[in-house]
């Protein structure tokens, strides 16, 4: 799990849509931390995103 970059929520990965998704306000995110869906500002600066248990 990691923070949204749009509000700090913590999101869980989907393993079965194979994205971050943040529950707070749906921001989605591909599993190398790039924005799919907003309001999450679309260039994150400081993503660091990881799958657990890899």
């Amino acid at each position: 799990m990691d923070n949204c970059t749009h509000l700090g929520c913590t999101f869980p990965w989907n393993a079965v849509d194979q994205q971050f998704q943040c529950p707070c306000h749906g921001s989605l995110y591909a599993s190398d931390g790039t924005v799919i869906r907003g309001p999450a500002p679309p260039t994150p600066q400081d993503c660091s995103c990881r799958r657990d248990g890899q």
